[in-house]
């Protein structure tokens, strides 16, 4: 029987970079034990729907496992259409939107602060979906995936200069964290190497930064996105389109009297059988106290240009995320190897903070650096 308080490979976290890690694991080395933990209580629980994934990062992940992935009916399910049709607009008050694709076209200034905006041909994606169906795979392959199991620390040896293991959170305790009857202490699980795939601002990974002494040269940024998936008639679906993307700026984080006062925009993504995802990302730095990020999707969604596709429409599903924004130089670095983590433990995705944000990405992020550690490793 396997004894799992003792593996070769942790993965701390199920989503596109830690399941990205464990599948390529997996699969060059089958004969290693990989256990992926995640606190959620199912596949995609934790992921919000609704983005843009680079079509070569799928590949390249996906294409030593099975040549003839893009096939199946899970790929059919999962990656909804490719980008057709990619638009940049600017909202101008309540009602006027302008596309401001032809501004970038002309303009050298607009092609460099836009140009890596472009999305044509990749995939429109459920990140939900998309991690139950990197769950499957994993799985297929041998990795354990165990769900419902929440890391607390990370066991560090400061003789070693390595981590020994993780802890697990212990259960059973009351909000004053007294021990009631059924607590339970959290267990503990010695590992070789160590994958922090936690996502944004992760308890273990800025535990683990603090105690292996990695260092940012800038303070990391985070910003929240708001989204609601809303079910529209067949018109309004076809009206939009199913290869179609929009990213808007202005209205309602710019006014005509503040200005740009918040960083962030709006979003709007097809997500097939006439849903469409509507969404609004700012920047945590807003100076306004009474700001609300959720008043402002409402207020992008009652934008004239907005309504048009989703009036009259039911929501089926809403959620938040974090995300963060502070770029290349607020990823942690050793000061001395200038490496991403430290001995045998690896920082990916958004515990790393690899998002790009002159792309507005970070899935194709994640999973290169979840495949670039298994690698390491």
């Amino acid at each position: 029987m396997q004894d799992y308080n003792n593996v070769s490979v942790l993965v701390i976290g199920a989503g596109p970079a830690g399941l990205s890690a464990a599948i390529t694991l997996k699969s060059r080395r089958p004969e290693l034990d990989v256990v992926v933990i995640d606190k959620a209580a199912g596949p995609g629980n934790h992921n919000l729907s609704g983005a843009v994934l680079e079509a070569k990062a799928v590949s390249k992940l996906l294409d030593p496992v099975d040549a003839n992935w893009a096939a199946s009916e899970d790929a059919k399910n999962v990656l909804l259409s490719k980008v057709e049709r990619d638009d940049i607009m600017f909202f101008a008050g309540k009602a006027a939107a302008i596309k401001i694709e032809a501004a970038i076209k002309a303009s050298q200034m607009f092609k460099l602060a836009f140009g890596q905006m472009a999305h044509t041909g990749d995939y429109i994606c459920s990140v939900s979906k998309l991690t139950k169906w990197l769950c499957k795979i994993a799985a297929d392959l041998g990795v354990e995936v165990m769900h419902g199991f929440a890391a607390e620390d990370i066991l560090w040896d400061e003789h070693q200069h390595a981590a020994v293991g993780i802890k697990l959170i212990d259960q059973g305790l009351n909000k004053e964290k007294h021990k009631e009857r059924n607590y339970l202490a959290g267990e503990t699980i010695a590992a070789k190497a160590i994958v922090l795939a936690e996502g944004c601002d992760g308890l273990l990974a800025e535990k683990f930064i603090q105690k292996a002494g990695l260092v940012r040269q800038t303070q990391q940024l985070y910003s929240i996105g708001v989204k609601e998936l809303i079910r529209v008639s067949d018109e309004q679906y076809a009206s939009f389109g199913a290869g179609r993307v929009v990213h808007a700026m202005g209205y309602p984080l710019w006014t005509p009297v503040i200005g740009p006062a918040m960083f962030g925009g709006g979003i709007m993504y097809p997500m097939g059988t006439n849903h469409i995802a509507v969404g609004m990302i700012v920047g945590l730095d807003y100076k306004y106290c009474d700001f609300n990020p959720q008043d402002a999707l409402t207020l992008f969604k009652e934008h004239r240009w907005v309504k048009q596709f989703i009036a009259g429409g039911v929501t089926t599903e809403a959620g938040a995320k974090m995300i963060p924004e502070g770029g290349l130089y607020a990823v942690p670095r050793h000061p001395e190897t200038n490496s991403i983590g430290r001995s045998n433990v690896m920082l990916l995705g958004d515990s790393a903070g690899f998002v790009n944000m002159c792309k507005i990405k970070g899935l194709h992020n994640a999973m290169e650096s979840g495949m670039a550690a298994a690698a390491s490793i």
